[in-house]
C-alpha cells in the first residue's frame, strides 16, 4: 500500500464495478460525481489522516506480532464497525467521518475482514459493508453517504441485531 499512487479517475471507475460483490447496492450511480470531490477521497488523502493511519498501522502490527507469537494456532480477527445513526450524532458528523476513514483504511491496509453497519431505529439496522466484500474508495464514500443521522435512539436493539445479521446461526 505504501507504493500505491493517488487514485486516478480510470482506476476509480474500475472500483465501481460491483458485479462480483454479493448483497451489495450498485455503486455505479455514484460515478456521476467527480471522485476528487468525494468526502472519503479528500479525507483519506489528507496529510494528517495519512500520518494517523501509518502510525496506527505500525503500532497495531507490532502489537499483533507480539500477541500472535504466544498462540500456537492461527487466529483470524473479524471486525464490525457499528455506527449510531441517530439524530443526536449529527453534531459529531465531522469527527465521526474522520474516525471512520482512519479505521476503515487501517483495516483495509491490514487486509482484515471487516463489516460496517449503521443503527438507529428499532428495525432499521443496515449493513453497509459485508465481512467478505472488497473495500474501495467508492465503498468508503457509500458508507459516509449512508449516514443520515436522522433516526431514533435505540442502541441496545441495534447493537443486538447487527451481529445477528452478520453472523446468522445455522440450524
Amino acid at each position: 500500500y505504501k507504493k500505491a499512487d493517488m487514485i486516478t479517475e480510470e482506476r476509480f471507475k474500475k472500483q465501481l464495478d460491483t458485479k462480483e460483490l454479493e448483497n451489495r447496492l450498485d455503486l455505479g450511480s455514484m460515478s456521476e460525481k467527480d471522485f476528487n470531490k468525494w468526502i472519503y477521497t479528500q479525507l483519506v488523502e489528507s496529510k494528517v489522516i495519512m500520518q494517523m493511519i501509518d502510525m496506527i498501522l505500525d503500532k497495531f502490527r507490532s502489537e499483533q506480532e507480539r500477541l500472535t507469537s504466544k498462540f500456537t494456532e492461527q487466529h483470524e480477527l473479524q471486525w464490525c464497525i457499528m455506527i449510531d445513526n441517530s439524530g443526536s450524532m449529527s453534531l459529531h458528523r465531522t469527527f465521526i467521518f474522520g474516525t471512520l476513514v482512519v479505521i476503515m483504511e487501517v483495516l483495509r491496509k491490514l487486509e482484515a475482514k471487516f463489516a460496517v453497519a449503521r443503527f438507529g431505529g428499532r428495525t432499521n439496522q443496515k449493513i453497509l459493508k459485508n465481512l467478505n466484500d472488497h473495500f474501495t474508495y467508492g465503498d468508503g464514500e457509500f458508507v459516509l453517504e449512508a449516514l443520515t443521522f436522522d433516526e431514533g435512539t435505540y442502541p441496545s436493539t441495534g447493537l443486538a441485531r447487527i451481529p445477528q445479521k452478520l453472523f446468522p446461526t445455522q440450524t
